[in-house]
């Protein structure tokens, strides 16, 4: 998986701006296949995790795009405006957002018990 910052995803994503006005149904594609289809596997996991008890009852589908904003935003923001700019770690931007999430949704064991 490349990161939102990677030059070559920052050029699609120029060139699908850029083409977007003759050519929305290209920007249409790219997004499906990308954030709407993240957004809906994210969906689907936090709906299981709803249906075992492990977390409360929300939107999981606009959770789910929430969720990958605070994954990608930055990086994204970043990749297309400064990209000098330092950024945390991948893998600490994630384990932020996944803290944030559960510290919104997450049953504790005595709530389920």
């Amino acid at each position: 998986m490349r990161s939102p910052r990677d030059p070559a995803v920052v050029g699609l994503r120029r060139v699908l701006i850029a083409e977007q006005p003759r050519h929305p149904s290209l920007a249409a594609t790219w997004r499906s296949a990308t954030v709407d289809a993240t957004v809906e596997e994210l969906t689907a996991h936090f709906t299981a995790l709803q249906r075992r008890g492990l977390l409360r009852t929300f939107p999981a589908a606009s959770v789910a795009r929430q969720f990958l904003w605070m994954l990608i935003g930055d990086a994204l923001d970043v990749g297309l405006l400064d990209p000098s700019a330092r950024l945390p770690p991948a893998r600490s931007t994630a384990e932020n957002a996944v803290k944030m999430l559960l510290a919104a949704y997450q049953i504790s064991a005595e709530e389920r018990a």
